[in-house]
């Protein structure tokens, strides 16, 4: 007589004992959906697949608060440390003279007109947190505040900054104002929050623009020009606005799903390369830059940009009615630095760059510190606040 597999018996075992549980359990489910089918109000209960689903996402979403709990630096690692490559990658592939400037001009282009508005429509059209009217609203309300508020404490200590003379002030507040909420904030959304979180950011950033194009500009300028509306109307900002009427109306539910995948497989280029073309601009706008010089300017700078600013957001996480979402974003864009776009900005209007440089170059390199301290700090704040860690 041929042995018997112990280790085969035990498998099937082990699987004729589930097969048998999901028997009983869609019986039970039955008789209950008999027993009070005829009565007045009961409300049917889940079946077996939604209960399996709803079970596994209890477990999952414990495993993440656990982790998100701790915000330990692990996580904090491997959130920040891709993309510090990816920013030096890039800037060491310009400094070497691998891409030139066509190349580099031409990359942008691609990020602008194509990778990055499939990454919207990936991202927003079937998320169901911007079903939510609340999130819908407050997402890109907050983005647009957000960099309201910081245009304005910005401009309260412009002078105490040094930057007393016209054009220095706008150059100063419309800086450290600003903050990376793009391509660096994205890929740490998606490490620590997960990817669905991704959608609301992009709409939480749609409201920084629409700010940045108006408000913005005018503090750079000193008077409203044609730029805004033009910047305005982008690739980025219709490809949102398409996802948004597709998720709301239910119209992607409607779409082929591999149109979606096809979005998805060109979104995912966008970061990546958006971090390269970011490495790829530092050598060219840190020309010339001294760290020593103006260190009044600088210091000032790390000190609303990186603490003071980053306080404020952090406190508007307490406002009542604030989505659990939206919070979580406030506090994760709190930790920024000063973006890279504003130097290009000043440098097109000819509004004193080089302090526009100085306080990019400074805020940023004091996020090395800042920037990993707010994120381990975002756990307690928003448990502190009453929010959910994790969505």
């Amino acid at each position: 007589m041929p042995k018997r597999d112990s280790h085969g018996d035990g498998v099937r075992g082990r699987r004729w004992a589930r097969a048998c549980a999901c028997v009983f359990q869609v019986t039970s489910v039955k008789e209950r959906r008999h027993a009070c089918g005829a009565g007045a109000g009961c409300q049917a209960p889940p079946s077996p697949r939604e209960e399996i689903r709803k079970a596994l996402a209890r477990r999952g979403a414990g495993r993440t608060v656990a982790r998100m709990s701790a915000v330990d630096g692990s996580l904090i690692l491997s959130a920040t440390t891709p993309v510090a490559l990816l920013l030096a990658t890039g800037y060491a592939l310009r400094r070497r003279g691998v891409v030139d400037e066509p190349l580099r001009h031409g990359l942008m282009n691609l990020v602008l007109w194509c990778f990055f508005p499939a990454l919207v429509l990936a991202k927003v059209a079937h998320n169901t947190a911007l079903k939510d009217d609340a999130v819908a609203i407050a997402a890109p309300v907050a983005g647009f505040l957000s960099l309201l508020v910081g245009y304005g404490v910005c401009r309260l200590f412009a002078r105490a900054a040094g930057a007393g003379e016209d054009a220095r002030r706008r150059a100063f507040v419309y800086t450290a104002g600003n903050y990376n909420y793009g391509y660096l904030a994205i890929p740490i959304c998606e490490a620590m929050y997960g990817r669905d979180s991704v959608a609301v950011l992009l709409l939480f950033n749609t409201g920084i623009e629409l700010c940045l194009w108006s408000v913005g500009l005018v503090l750079l300028t000193g008077h409203f020009t044609r730029d805004a509306f033009k910047r305005l109307i982008n690739p980025i900002t219709l490809a949102m606005l398409a996802a948004l009427v597709m998720n709301r109306t239910g119209l992607a539910d409607a779409t082929p799903d591999c149109l979606f995948r096809f979005a998805d497989m060109l979104g995912a280029c966008a970061i990546p390369c958006g971090l390269l073309l970011v490495g790829m601009a530092i050598p060219a706008l840190i020309q010339g830059f001294r760290i020593h010089s103006e260190p009044r300017l600088s210091a000032v700078a790390i000190l609303l940009r990186n603490l003071l600013i980053p306080a404020v957001f952090a406190a508007a996480a307490f406002l009542p009615g604030m989505p659990d979402t939206v919070a979580r974003l406030l506090v994760l864009q709190a930790a920024m630095p000063a973006a890279l776009l504003p130097i290009v900005m000043c440098q097109h209007y000819g509004v004193a760059p080089h302090v526009s440089l100085r306080v990019a170059v400074s805020t940023t390199i004091a996020g090395v510190l800042t920037l990993p301290a707010w994120l381990m700090a975002s756990g307690p704040l928003l448990r502190w606040a009453g929010h959910a860690v994790v969505g």
